[in-house]
């Protein structure tokens, strides 16, 4: 599976907040929390690496699309593995904490597995992931530590989407049929899906678009419970 690098995964800031100053074309520089403008400069890395690669991002091109100085950027990040990891590592914190409140609820069991599918695909089947893919195919072998990363991390994902619904399958599919067969076969069915995107086979899904691509999916695969 691969990863996207939204805007959302923020982590909570400290309580006392020392200021770190931003450079702007105009007016008088503006202050800054050092973790807010981490994340911004995290955020801004995750777009260089989408539109470039990683062996051609630039660490003064990111610190313009941050909107901070390059010596600001070299005080909170020491280059752009670093950058890469943490935008990374946030993102996986907050897709698995995603996943534990998709699977339970007063639900049926079928549309509880259809939102955390939905929540697996909707970042596996992004437009921003395909791109991240392609940048790990293509330069893995030049950066080894990097692609050591991403895939010890895609790891997790996949790792807490088979134990949330296991959990949830468990006792609750008709005598003989494993739950964990039935994870693995959804599961294989959204990253088949990416593959064919990322080859060209297949063009990229809308949300409502993969919304409806897993709920075929479910629907297919609990149809003889």
């Amino acid at each position: 599976m691969e990863i996207e690098f939204p805007a959302s995964a923020r982590h909570p800031e400290p309580a006392q907040k020392e200021t770190v100053p931003v450079k702007r074309a105009v007016g008088r520089p503006v202050q800054r929390a050092p973790e807010e403008t981490r994340q911004l400069l995290i955020d801004a890395a995750a777009g260089e690496f989408a539109e470039v690669g990683f062996a051609q991002a630039s660490m003064a091109r990111i610190a313009r699309r941050a909107g901070v100085s390059t010596r600001t950027l070299y005080k909170l990040a020491s280059g752009k593995e670093e950058l890469f990891r943490e935008a990374v590592e946030r993102r996986i914190a907050a897709i698995v904490s995603d996943f534990g409140q998709r699977s339970s609820g007063p639900e049926s069991v079928e549309h509880q597995l259809r939102r955390l599918a939905c929540a697996f695909a909707q970042l596996v089947l992004s437009h921003e992931a395909c791109i991240t893919a392609k940048i790990l195919l293509a330069e893995q072998g030049r950066f080894p530590d990097l692609a050591a990363v991403y895939h010890r991390n895609s790891r997790r994902v996949t790792d807490a989407f088979d134990e949330h619904a296991g959990a949830l399958l468990a006792g609750r599919l008709a005598p003989g049929k494993d739950p964990a067969v039935l994870v693995r076969l959804l599961r294989l069915i959204i990253v088949g899906q990416q593959r064919q995107q990322i080859l060209g086979l297949s063009p990229a899904m809308s949300g409502p678009e993969i919304s409806e691509f897993v709920a075929q999916a479910v629907a297919y695969l609990l149809g003889e419970r």
